[in-house]
């Protein structure tokens, strides 16, 4: 009996990590260096996905193997591409090939324009691109002045008592009450009110996509070993259901009092009616409503992350803090005082500054595709490659970042880089804090003109000094973002 036991444990172990490495070879194939993975099935990626940096596992790898190889992430075959040529070939040239993101909500109506795929990703970007064109951006600047008024009070009341100021929960305050009040049309003034929902649950909403315990391990390792365990357990993150109501309730508001300014939640109303017409097959209207979640995901933590990372690097570079100061005093004197869409775009430097910490401190710090038919590099320029039908590809946007053939000194924080007598320098998908291609973030006017007024604002108030409490710590168990926890900085008050 005790034999038969033996045996039968010993067969289903067997099979356990025969089916665990069912794919291996897929990669080997392609002719790319390879992680060497685990005889026992479970992959080349550190398996303790909560104590791993992945950044620096990144950077490991790309130096030991170069711009292109492949990992096994449990039984997924991922090919890691850090050229930027070759992602302009799958993200633009080759786009139908590679159109697929990896996550995809079970629920369908959760899945909104950041995870849908096919026919749902076409229709929701064609309804929601009007959202973001320079007209309606233009039309919300009156409501982005409000929310950053309200943090630059904040702070004036804050510092008095003391200049040591927590930046990121300053900035994600911020970043909250311009999305409550451009996409919904809530006021919600996060530093009064703290607990407001919209608040509360965008903050959980990145919260829950760093894995931080063993059982936040396990439970990812398995879905990374067989994709269908998704539809035997849901997988929603916990906040989804949330943001989704919020979404819902406001809608109901607006189709009772009529239309609003033509913000996010009419133009979601708007899809509606038109998915209920019959004029978006793929979509239907609890998936519209859905997209609520895609406005806080695509401009909440990036903002805020953005914003507390340049603050840092401007804190840590005077030089380049004092020459960004004198282009903002001059613009604005040039200007009345007046800080808009026209005052914005006369400060160059501050684009330059916005993006050399984009580049330094991406917020995104991996993107992905999937492989959705057969691809071949006829052209010969990445050696005949050849990416079959189901692989994963990660985008390790941080890598590119800092690979010194396209960008010397790249721990160096030098906006001059992004300056227009440079603009030739600059390798063509070397730079992808918002992606690149037909899935190319669609809010990035959006945020580049949110940061752009913020940061105006804030240092025309302020100055910026670093204290002992100065420093970004990655998080281990962020596969995706740049995270960290909160830090502090000094804010001197400038002169009036």
């Amino acid at each position: 009996m005790i034999v038969e036991i033996v045996l039968c444990l010993v067969t289903l172990i067997l099979g356990l990590i025969l089916f665990l490495r069912r794919n291996y070879g897929v990669l080997e194939r392609t002719g790319v260096p390879v992680v060497k993975p685990s005889v026992f099935g479970l992959g080349s990626d550190p398996f303790n996905i909560h104590k791993t940096n992945y950044i620096n596992e990144d950077m490991k790898n790309f130096k030991k193997y170069g711009k292109i190889w492949g990992s096994y992430s449990t039984s997924e075959p991922w090919l890691n591409i850090a050229d930027p040529d070759l992602i302009k070939a799958i993200t633009v040239k080759n786009f139908d090939n590679f159109s697929s993101h990896y996550f995809e909500p079970t629920n369908k109506k959760f899945r909104n324009l950041a995870e849908a795929n096919g026919a749902e990703w076409r229709d929701l970007r064609k309804g929601l691109s009007p959202t973001f064109t320079s007209g309606k951006i233009k039309g919300m600047l009156d409501l982005i002045h409000g929310s950053v008024d309200n943090m630059v009070n904040h702070l004036e009341t804050a510092t008095r008592e003391n200049p040591s100021v927590m930046v990121k929960q300053t900035f994600q305050a911020m970043a909250l009450d311009v999305i409550a009040k451009c996409a919904f049309g809530i006021e919600s003034n996060s530093y009064e009110n703290p607990d407001n929902e919209v608040f509360k649950y965008g903050k959980e909403l990145f919260e829950e996509f760093v894995i931080s315990t063993m059982s936040g391990t396990v439970e990812m390792n398995m879905f990374q070993a067989w994709a269908g365990i998704a539809k035997l357990s849901d997988i929603t993150p916990p906040s989804y259901p949330h943001l989704w109501q919020i979404t819902r309730s406001v809608q109901k508001q607006r189709e009772a009092s009529g239309p609003g300014p033509g913000d996010f939640i009419d133009r979601l109303n708007e899809l509606t009616k038109k998915v209920n017409n019959g004029e978006f097959p793929s979509l239907d209207p609890d998936q519209v409503t859905g997209q609520g979640i895609a406005f806080i995901a695509a401009g909440f933590e990036t903002t805020s992350n953005t914003l507390t990372s340049l603050c840092l690097s401007l804190a840590k570079n005077p030089a380049v803090m004092e020459t960004l100061l004198r282009e903002v005093d001059t613009v604005l004197e040039e200007h009345d005082g007046v800080v808009n869409h026209e005052t914005i775009a006369d400060m160059p430097y501050l684009e330059a500054c916005i993006k050399e910490n984009l580049r330094v401190h991406p917020p995104i710090t991996r993107n992905d595709r999937l492989c959705i038919k057969d691809w071949v590099d006829t052209s010969g320029e990445f050696g005949g490659l050849e990416i079959k039908k189901g692989t994963h590809i990660k985008l390790p946007y941080h890598v590119i970042h800092h690979n010194p053939e396209f960008w010397p000194e790249p721990e160096t924080f030098k906006p001059e880089r992004f300056l227009k007598a440079n603009a030739h320098n600059i390798k063509p998908f070397s730079w992808l804090p918002f992606g690149s291609g037909p899935r190319q973030c669609i809010g990035e006017r959006f945020a580049m003109t949110e940061m752009k007024i913020a940061m105006v604002k804030l240092l025309q108030k302020f100055t910026l000094e670093t204290n002992a409490n100065s420093e970004i710590k990655l998080l281990d168990g962020d596969m995706f973002m740049y995270g960290y926890p909160d830090f502090s900085l000094t804010f001197i008050k400038r002169s009036d």
